[in-house]
């Protein structure tokens, strides 16, 4: 699955990754630096989001984030409520475009937020666990989206052709993986889906990028599949063989009985 995040370092960049490869453009140097550390280190990027000034990065074997910033206000806040929540544990972050600080903050199995849009954390309240949140956006203008486990979503501010989109989708059983916004262009959007396809607007300079990554994505996916497969086929050759040995144990206890 590809990962995308909009930076709102000067010249508005991005970050881009298949996993195991990843492009940027205009972002701290701070995550350049843990993104080229992870890719010497052979570990595959899971998420990644970029505040203003502030960054965060989920690998396979760490997790990192800007010295101070958002991320260790979340922590600070985690600690103050004795809530048991640690660096290592967060699997998706999100800035916030109006306030340094803010943020949505998720685990495997709770969530936890600051500074939200109050319509969006009056939503969020409503909902009957804070687990049961697949993912959230927020973006320059006062949109934002929340995505839950059961794939409905409840959103406010976004692009009228943004919202036709996810509703066409939607009503094609197509499941949302996650999706992000510019925190400084509210015309910005990336949202990727369950089956690996894509839905952007963002500078038509970075397309040729983004449509590589796509494409190293998807390849990447397809191998992980061509494994899956193969690991399924030697699990059941050795099924066969069991059985195979379990026939002959059987004959050979019917001959030994008749003799």
């Amino acid at each position: 699955m590809v990962l995308f995040a909009f930076s709102s370092t000067p010249g508005n960049g991005y970050v881009i990754s298949s996993g195991d490869s990843s492009a940027w453009k205009s972002i701290p140097e701070g995550l350049s630096a843990k993104i080229k550390a992870t890719a010497a280190a052979g570990d595959t990027v899971l998420s990644v989001s970029i505040g203003k000034d502030d960054w965060f990065i989920n690998t396979s074997n760490f997790v990192y984030c800007c010295p101070s910033g958002a991320v260790t206000s979340c922590l600070s806040s985690a600690q103050a409520q004795s809530s048991n929540v640690r660096l290592a544990d967060i699997e998706q972050f999100v800035f916030m475009p109006h306030t340094p600080t803010g943020y949505f903050c998720s685990t495997a199995k709770t969530s936890m937020w600051s500074g939200l849009p109050t319509s969006m954390a009056e939503n969020l309240r409503l909902s009957s666990s804070k687990a049961d949140i697949r993912c959230v956006a927020v973006g320059a203008g006062e949109q934002w989206i929340i995505v839950r486990e059961d794939n409905s979503f409840a959103y406010n501010g976004i692009s009228d052709d943004l919202e036709k989109t996810l509703k066409e989708n939607h009503a094609a059983s197509k499941t949302i993986k996650y999706i992000t916004f510019s925190l400084d262009n509210a015309s910005y959007y990336f949202v990727v889906y369950k089956d690996g396809s894509t839905v952007h607007l963002s500078p038509a300079a970075w397309h040729p990028q983004i449509k590589e990554y796509i494409q190293k994505s998807q390849e990447r996916d397809d191998d992980d599949d061509d494994d899956d497969d193969d690991g399924a086929a030697l699990l059941d050759l050795a099924s066969f063989n069991a059985d195979i040995q379990s026939i002959r144990n059987a004959v050979s206890s019917v001959q030994m009985h008749s003799i």
